[in-house]
């Protein structure tokens, strides 16, 4: 049966290089929209920059709180019908330093620039100078009438840091409903940054930990199974939740040789957290996630590998059922007699903070932060009246 998914792997993934492929060649001789450079937050060490992004033709996306039903369902369409400009060449600097490199197929480039960089700005926390990326060439493609050149963000763990966080994001900062596929359908289709809601209280609790003790600017980091093609709405939504924004490390979807449409969420979530371990050696980590996946025995496998460098894991109780409660329980259980290492199945951001507060890795005050941002969050809001509007 192996045998056979990769033959059909193997044909896909054929058939859809064909079709991009003419689509491609049709639009290199007609007009086509701007092209663009879409960068995702790239992330290092003082050695090593991780440059992430896309090269696409511009679909126009905007977004705010009174988009309809129709301008929801548009973008959604927009966002996952994209062009991509397959092996843009892409020029790269850092005050006087450069370099180059090629997106690939699909227009996606992560290249690993090894570059020595000063120490960061410590008035200015994590976050580093920009990188400015330039498109140097759009084989087979018309050039663009105007140089293509934007900043990129890099985030730099500050000296201070007591820990980094590496946190999924649906389920556990945003309500997603994975676990229900009409839901998760709605949420994902028909609502915008504008108008996905987060848990209450986390906006505090991530705060809190990325100040930890002495406003220490802890980097945070968010592993998801959502696909790139929603990076504008989860960076938007974080800013506008006034949640800490961080390096995402989301999944390409389509038909590839060694892939089903996406990878296998187990198989994603652990080679993005062993990356971002082994990008940061020396530094512990506080993990978050959600009962409705397999975060709890994914965080488990990776604290009995990292075991000296994991602090704590939070597990947010999503409608979990009693026979998953226990399971979860029996993971906790394991990873405390072996290792000493908490594993909380919590069922809100207050309980995660009081913990955290208790372990010292946020002051007590934070915590009351975190409850009295709950109660606010759990009030009624204009969200009845919103979804009377958009259908309209």
């Amino acid at each position: 049966m192996k045998y056979w998914n990769q033959i059909l792997r193997n044909i896909g993934h054929d058939i859809e290089e064909q079709f991009d492929s003419l689509r491609q060649r049709l639009e290199a001789r007609l007009d086509h929209d701007p092209i663009i450079i879409q960068p995702y937050k790239a992330y290092g060490n003082y050695d090593v920059i991780n440059l992430r992004g896309r090269v696409m033709q511009n679909n126009g996306i905007t977004q705010s709180d009174r988009d309809t039903f129709w301008q929801n369902l548009l973008n959604t369409y927009r966002r996952f019908a994209t062009d991509e400009i397959p092996y843009a060449v892409i020029e790269a600097q850092l005050g006087d330093k450069k370099t180059q490199f090629t997106a690939d197929d699909e227009g996606f480039f992560d290249y690993r620039w090894s570059v020595e960089t000063d120490v960061s700005d410590p008035n200015n926390g994590s976050q580093h100078p920009d990188v400015v990326l330039r498109l140097v060439d759009v084989p087979n493609y018309r050039q663009p009438d105007k140089v293509v050149s934007l900043a990129c963000t890099v985030i730099l763990p500050d000296a201070k840091a007591e820990y980094g966080i590496i946190s999924d994001l649906d389920d556990t900062v945003i309500k997603s409903d994975v676990a229900h596929i009409v839901k998760l359908a709605r949420n994902t289709f028909l609502q915008n940054s504008h108008t996905r809601l987060p848990f209450s209280g986390v906006a505090a609790l991530y705060r809190a930990l990325k100040n930890g003790m002495n406003g220490a600017h802890n980097p945070i980091f968010y592993v998801s199974s959502s696909p790139w093609n929603l990076h504008d709405l989860l960076t938007d939504f974080l800013e506008l939740k006034q949640i800490p924004s961080g390096p995402l490390f989301l999944q390409d979807i389509g038909l590839r040789a060694d892939q089903w449409i996406v990878k296998e969420h187990d198989t994603h979530k652990m080679a993005a957290i062993q990356r971002i371990l082994s990008t940061y050696p020396t530094m512990s980590f506080v993990l978050i996630g959600d009962s409705t996946q397999h975060d709890a025995q994914i965080y488990h496998k990776i604290a009995n590998l990292h075991s000296e460098r994991i602090h704590a894991i939070y597990i947010r109780d999503v409608n979990t059922r009693s026979s998953q409660q226990v399971a979860i329980h029996e993971l906790a259980s394991d990873l405390a007699v072996k290792h000493g290492i908490p594993m909380l199945l919590v069922k809100n951001s207050l309980q995660a903070a009081e913990h955290a507060a208790a372990l010292n890795f946020i002051p007590y005050d934070a915590v009351e932060a975190v409850r009295l941002e709950s109660k606010q969050d759990d009030q009624p809001s204009n969200t009845i009246e919103y979804l009377t509007d958009i259908m309209q």
